[in-house]
């Protein structure tokens, strides 16, 4: 198991490796110093993800790696829920925070069992609202030329 923070904005209270680093945990990959494409690459390695951040939510999806969001902010709700619906499990923080390990557990599981099927919906998804979002754009553009 790895910790991989996704925020190392200046501000210490939303850098994951500092508060990684603070807490004491050992396993932290640091991708920092790579580009999307590269994060996107080392996720593909993955047998699933559990996030608590957005990022690290779209960058298991677009690995396609079986991934499991524990959100706080309505944006997950939009991006997440909006863009590949039952393909990603969403757990609320509060409900994560007095929920049932055990079960997050089997969930978990039970996503890396159906990792090929699971892997497949989301590209599938990725690629609906690609061309969904390149036809908005089309249209959009059409009153100005």
């Amino acid at each position: 198991m790895f910790f991989v923070p996704t925020s190392y904005v200046p501000y210490k209270y939303e850098n994951d490796l500092e508060f990684l680093n603070e807490i004491g945990v050992q396993n932290i990959l640091n991708i920092s110093h790579l580009d999307p494409t590269e994060i996107i690459e080392v996720f593909t390695n993955f047998k699933a993800v559990i996030t608590l951040r957005l990022h690290g939510a779209v960058y298991s999806t677009l690995a396609g790696v079986p991934t499991y969001h524990i959100y706080e902010a309505d944006n997950s709700l939009d991006v997440i829920r909006d863009t590949f619906g039952e393909s990603v499990p969403l757990l609320h923080i509060s409900d994560f925070i007095i929920g049932d390990v055990e079960k997050i557990h089997q969930d978990v599981q039970r996503l890396i069992n159906r990792k090929d099927e699971l892997s497949f919906s989301m590209r599938q998804c990725i690629e609906e609202n690609k061309e969904k979002t390149i036809e908005t754009i089309k249209n959009s553009l059409k009153s100005y030329f």
